[in-house]
C-alpha cells in the first residue's frame, strides 16, 4: 500500500502537468519516464564501478557513459518541465550516443573488430527503433533516427575495410543486407506507430463519451441544471457547461427546435 502511494506521489511529481494533454502523450511520457529512470540508475552503478576501478582515469567508454548520463538527466528534467518533444529528442539521442561511442571509440582506439559486428550493431539499432515506435510523438523522429542509424552502419563498414584492408564481395553483401534489414525494421516501426496511434485515438474518443454518460447524474427536473456534488452547497452547472467540463472534445452550438420556435416566435410562420 505504501509502495503504491509512493509511486503515485512520484508520478504526480513528474507527470502532474500532463493531465490536460492527450492520452497518447500521457502514456508515452509515462513509459519514457520509467525507462529513462531505470537506465539513469544503471548508469550511476556503472560510473561508480568504473570510478572505483580506474579512479579518475578518462577512457573513451567513461566519457560516453558520462555523456549518456547527462543527456538522460536533462531528459528527466524536460519531462518534469512539461516539454515532451524535447524529452523525446533527448531520450532517443541518448541511446544513439551508445552507438557513436562504440563506433568512434573503435576508430580512435583500434582493437580487433570483425565485419560480423555490423550485424550486431544492426540488431541493437533495430531493438532501439522498435522501442521508439511506441514512444516517439511524431514521424519526424523516425526520419532523423533512420538517417543516423544508416550513417552508423555505413561508418562501421568503411572503418572496418580501412582497418583490415578487406575488399571481399561478401563484406559488401553484408553491408547491403544490414541496411535492408534496418530500413525494413524502420518501415515496420512506422506501421506499429500508426497502429498504436489509431488505437490510442479510438480509446480516447470512447473515453470522452463514457466520461459524460457513465453513472447517475443529479439533474434538476425543471431547468435541467446538474448538481456537482452530494448536496446543493457543492453548486450546480447548466447541462452544457457540465458536459464540456467532463469531456475533452464536446462543444455546443445552439439552435431552436420547431416546437420552441413556435412558442417563442408565433409570428415566425412555421
Amino acid at each position: 500500500m505504501q509502495l503504491r502511494l509512493k509511486k503515485k506521489k512520484f508520478e504526480k511529481f513528474f507527470l502532474d502537468t500532463y493531465s490536460n494533454d492527450t492520452l497518447e502523450i500521457q502514456k508515452k511520457i509515462h513509459t519514457m519516464l520509467y525507462i529513462a529512470l531505470v537506465t539513469f540508475f544503471i548508469l550511476i552503478f556503472y560510473l561508480i564501478k568504473d570510478f572505483k576501478k580506474n579512479l579518475l582515469a578518462i577512457t573513451w567508454v567513461f566519457v560516453g557513459d558520462i555523456t549518456f548520463f547527462i543527456i538522460l538527466g536533462i531528459c528527466l528534467i524536460s519531462i518534469k518541465k512539461h516539454k515532451p518533444q524535447l524529452a523525446t529528442n533527448l531520450f532517443f539521442g541518448s541511446y544513439l550516443n551508445i552507438f557513436f561511442t562504440f563506433c568512434l571509440g573503435d576508430y580512435f582506439f583500434p582493437d580487433n573488430y570483425l565485419v560480423e559486428e555490423i550485424l550486431i550493431t544492426t540488431l541493437f539499432l533495430i531493438v532501439a527503433i522498435m522501442i521508439f515506435s511506441l514512444l516517439v510523438l511524431n514521424k519526424i523522429h523516425f526520419v532523423i533516427h533512420g538517417i543516423i542509424c544508416n550513417s552508423i552502419i555505413i561508418f562501421n563498414y568503411i572503418y572496418i575495410l580501412q582497418k583490415n584492408q578487406l575488399k571481399q564481395p561478401e563484406q559488401f553483401e553484408l553491408l547491403i543486407y544490414s541496411l535492408i534489414l534496418l530500413n525494413l525494421s524502420i518501415y515496420l516501426s512506422l506501421r506499429i506507430f500508426n497502429s498504436y496511434h489509431e488505437l490510442i485515438i479510438s480509446i480516447e474518443e470512447r473515453h470522452s463519451l463514457t466520461k459524460v454518460i457513465e453513472g447517475f447524474i443529479p439533474i434538476c427536473a425543471n431547468c435541467k441544471s446538474i448538481r456537482l456534488g452530494e448536496n446543493d452547497a457543492d453548486g450546480w452547472l447548466e447541462i452544457e457547461e457540465y458536459i464540456k467540463k467532463n469531456s475533452n472534445s464536446v462543444e455546443f452550438t445552439h439552435t431552436l427546435c420547431k416546437k420552441c420556435l413556435k412558442e417563442l416566435y408565433p409570428d415566425y410562420g412555421i
